[in-house]
């Protein structure tokens, strides 16, 4: 049971959540929408680069025949952490309610725990996560 639910907790890092949730901020805030998919854009090419030119095992290791196997057998850093960082920056950043914020964080937290957890990454790539996804979204935001 405990499996299940981390299983589920770690797809909020992936595009079934963040897709949703950027068409929906395109939809209430066109220009904040159009950032956030441009910052979830720079999250898959510079942590896709990242993984490609420092390529550090995942936990359990996984195949890395090819170029895509490669870019997924990549642990450092943790692209789902980064994104649902990202999601909760720009959530914030649409409604600046500190309570939303808070959320947005512990989801982040909770994502990068499950990666873990799951022996997809180790501690220092969900940091890595989170950093990315704070820098990228906060510059992203700035533009």
């Amino acid at each position: 049971m405990r499996l299940k639910i981390i299983s589920a907790v770690t797809e909020l890092g992936t595009p079934f959540f963040y897709i949703p949730a950027a068409v929906i901020i395109l939809l209430v805030n066109r220009g904040l929408g159009i950032k956030m998919v441009m910052a979830l854009l720079m999250i898959e090419i510079v942590g896709g680069v990242i993984k490609l030119f420092y390529p550090k095992k995942r936990p359990i290791p996984m195949p890395t025949r090819t170029l895509a196997q490669k870019w997924d057998a990549g642990s450092f850093p943790s692209i789902h952490t980064a994104r649902i960082t990202s999601v909760a920056v720009f959530s914030y950043s649409l409604l600046s309610s500190f309570a939303l914020l808070t959320l947005g964080l512990l989801l982040a937290v909770v994502v990068g725990y499950s990666r873990i957890y799951l022996r997809k990454h180790y501690p220092i790539d969900v940091v890595a996560g989170v950093v990315m996804g704070l820098v990228i979204s906060w510059l992203t935001l700035s533009v």
